[in-house]
């Protein structure tokens, strides 16, 4: 199962491979620390509940902020240089945490740290840099596993650690996380050899770099970017964006709201759901990853995105059965089954949906344009968890989660369309397609 996902790591190039690895890590110090921050405002500094779960709308709003800033700096100076100074203020904040007195030095520092949340923009972009159009499927792909692996096992590190928790336990994971975006800069500063930060220094490893991945326009006019091309280019990117506020919004950010919502709402079904539910899905996750992402890797990827709603339409609808189940091998059984089908959409979207971004937007612009689907993915983190309350107690546990089925219909539509335009108009010629030459590879 895993021989083809191998095969497909070795064929990246030294700093893809840092990369990823480096974002596992990253990963880690979260998940240490992704159960702490409401129990460390609530039983170290000594705030109420409301006020604790203030700090995650502060961190949305820093990365809202960050995003932006983040994917500019990535455009006008280098991607390293935009992630490293993300890396520096999720050190900041993290360190701040560590250290924190007061309610107010906690939003001080959720704000700091989501600027740092933009590392994510900085991250694609250079996750795109380091790789071929052939290889971009696989390795945004492998980076969805990282994540997962990374958080799983500080998730688990921290629940051991938080048992028996002290406040210089809690204060201990922060200083833990801080020093692991240390080690992330550290990799960064090594990869910038590379990447560059200087990209009008034409001797520069970037300049090599660059001169493959952004062909100058070819005297033919055949790889020129005309005005119209533009215009299709920024049609397309709004329509792609617009889908994934849309599946974001009905989707992804409905298993740890509305799903969790419904069941709570039913009280027939035992506690231990939940977390099942969370746990198939993170197993899941991974074991699809290392069994289909090789195979999904080599398809279409405007299709495999279209299908991504669909895939988790079925899952809500699956999840919804659930809510009216009785008896253990049933719950059982439908629990697992809606996690492994949302697993497969999660899969579905990393190997599709980012590659497909830098199809569309010409590598002067990917920066910002992650950091607007960033943004809008922080939005829709915003906006779903607004809807799925109202309509759990409207209409009711099973009702909610296949109404938010039909919603995702509206994205899969608008894939549809963006599929339509891309086989009848592409964008990209051959000369266009970005591509590192082997002396980028160590």
């Amino acid at each position: 199962m895993t021989n083809n996902w191998i095969r497909e790591f070795s064929r990246l190039n030294s700093p893809a491979r840092s990369l990823l690895f480096s974002g596992a890590l990253n990963s880690l110090g979260i998940g240490l620390t992704l159960p702490v921050g409401i129990i460390f405002s609530t039983q170290v500094i000594g705030v109420g509940l409301a006020l604790a779960t203030s700090t995650v709308a502060m961190i949305s709003a820093g990365a809202i902020l960050g995003h932006p800033i983040v994917g500019w700096i990535s455009d006008r100076k280098s991607p390293a240089a935009g992630g490293i100074l993300a890396l520096a203020l999720s050190v900041t904040g993290s360190a701040g945490f560590a250290t924190a007195r007061s309610f107010t030095d906690v939003v001080v520092w959720s704000v700091v740290s989501g600027l740092g949340l933009g590392a994510t923009t900085a991250w694609f972009a250079m996750l795109a840099l380091h790789s071929t159009e052939q290889q971009r499927s696989f390795v945004f792909g492998a980076n969805q596993l990282g994540i997962n692996v990374g958080v799983g096992l500080g998730l688990a590190a921290s629940s051991l650690l938080i048992s028996s928790a002290s406040e210089v336990t809690y204060r201990s994971l922060y200083g833990i996380k801080a020093a692991g975006y240390v080690v992330v800069i550290l990799v960064l500063i090594r990869i910038i050899r590379c990447d560059g930060s200087k990209p009008e220094e034409k001797s520069s490893p970037y300049a090599k770099i660059k001169s493959d991945v952004c062909p100058e326009p070819d005297p033919s006019g055949a790889a020129l970017d005309t005005g119209t091309k533009s215009g299709r280019r920024l049609a397309r990117f709004g329509l792609l964006t617009c889908c994934i506020f849309l599946v974001y919004t009905f989707g992804y950010v409905q298993i740890e709201s509305g799903v969790v919502a419904a069941i709570i709402d039913s009280p027939h079904l035992p506690p231990w759901v939940i977390a099942f539910l969370m746990l198939a899905n993170t197993a899941a996750v991974i074991l699809l990853n290392l069994a289909v992402l090789p195979l999904l890797a080599r398809k279409d990827r405007t299709i495999i995105a279209g299908l991504v709603p669909l895939v988790w339409a079925v899952a809500w609808v699956v999840l919804g059965v659930l809510m009216s189940a009785s008896g253990q091998p049933a719950i059982t059984i439908l629990t697992a089954s809606g996690a492994v089908v949302f697993a497969l959409g999660e899969v579905m979207y990393a190997a599709s949906i980012p590659a497909l971004t830098t199809d569309i937007v010409p590598p002067r612009l990917r920066g910002r344009a992650f950091a607007a689907q960033n943004v809008a993915v922080s939005l829709a983190f915003v906006a779903g968890p607004v809807m799925a309350g109202p309509l759990v107690e409207t209409i009711g546990a099973s009702s909610t989660l296949w109404t938010l089925a039909a919603f995702l219909l509206v994205p899969f539509a608008g894939f549809a369309v963006l599929a339509a335009r891309t086989k009848l108009e592409p964008l990209t010629t051959e000369s266009e397609q970005p591509t590192l030459t082997e002396g980028t590879r160590k």
